[in-house]
């Protein structure tokens, strides 16, 4: 796959993917990243329900774009 010949769909797909794997590493792994300390105030994630609030949308979000991936890949591509 080049990303050149990638269309903005695709590229879509991507990013969403990132989201949602930046939120699943930031409730599970890194609650105290800056982006957790923005929304959750000076400590981040401190409690075990602020993290689940952000890792499970983080997995649903990372699970629903490598299924929109890899159905459009089995379907014909990203042409």
């Amino acid at each position: 796959m080049s990303p050149l010949r990638m269309s903005e769909v695709a590229w879509f797909a991507l990013l969403v993917a990132v989201l949602g794997a930046y939120l699943w590493v930031s409730g599970t792994d890194v609650p105290a990243n800056p982006g957790m300390c923005a929304l959750f105030g000076d400590g981040g994630a401190k409690d075990r329900s602020d993290r689940m609030s952000v890792g499970l949308p983080g997995i649903a979000i990372w699970f629903l774009a490598l299924g929109a991936i890899l159905l459009k890949a089995r379907l014909g591509g990203w042409r």
